[in-house]
């Protein structure tokens, strides 16, 4: 891969007991932790967790990283970088999504599997995609693809959009102002499991309700203030 061999998502917490506490209340397996961070699965992707609120977050983090070729890619004048090589590099997409590239190789391997044939662990299904609000859709999605990103699917209703991969992890490129960043999670039988999140006490808000019972659309904010949307389908398909 272009980026890396690995790729996890992180966040920052001022509270980590208590975001532990949240994701496992959804049934995501807790890898490792310790007083300045937390590791956690849902079998789709692993997600860190870390006390350090001075950070920034979200994070798509890359392990095993050439950051040589990246910086060749993104620094075609090859100015010089004065000072000592960290094995880390960092920067943002056009709309503010921070990537972080790391020489070592993560503490932890990847769910087994690709983006579409990971197995979920959790009572949220299957992760469809990471969605990024974006002011203008192809020059976002000339941006992901020079990362190594490539077109999954793409529409124009309900709004401009599309969704790429790395093979490693799925954006989601919105072309929306109202948008949040977000993991969007997907399921055909994801009414039932919205009654499970609502179970483990999480508080929800119904999207796109058709049915005056049935809630088969969600939402909700973790503690670290990322949104989850929660999706009655299936991920992936492939309209491009």
């Amino acid at each position: 891969m272009f980026l890396g061999h690995s790729v996890q998502l992180n966040l920052t917490t001022d509270n980590l007991a208590h975001s532990v506490d949240f994701y496992q209340k959804l049934s995501w397996k807790l890898l490792d932790q310790d007083a300045e961070g937390a590791t956690l699965t849902d079998g789709n992707l692993n997600l860190h967790l870390t006390t350090h609120t001075d950070a920034p977050s979200p994070v798509l983090a890359y392990f095993g990283s050439d950051i040589a070729e990246v910086r060749a890619l993104f620094n075609p004048d090859k100015v010089k970088h004065k000072g000592p090589s960290t094995g880390r590099a960092a920067f943002k997409s056009p709309n503010g999504m921070h990537i972080s590239l790391n020489e070592r190789k993560a503490k932890f391997d990847m769910p087994d599997g690709t983006p579409t044939s990971r197995k979920p662990l959790t009572i949220l299904g299957h992760v469809g995609e990471f969605s990024i609000p974006v002011d203008h859709l192809p020059s976002a999605v000339g941006f992901w693809n020079k990362l190594g990103y490539e077109p999954l699917n793409s529409a124009q209703i309900p709004h401009p959009y599309a969704v790429l991969s790395d093979g490693l992890f799925v954006v989601g490129l919105h072309e929306k102002s109202t948008m949040l960043m977000a993991l969007a999670y997907f399921s055909p039988d994801m009414a039932a499991r919205i009654l499970l999140v609502q179970s483990a006490g999480i508080e929800i808000r119904p999207l796109m309700q058709t049915d005056a019972v049935r809630i088969e659309n969600a939402a909700f904010i973790s503690p670290e203030g990322l949104t989850f949307l929660l999706f009655t389908g299936e991920p992936f398909s492939d309209k491009s």
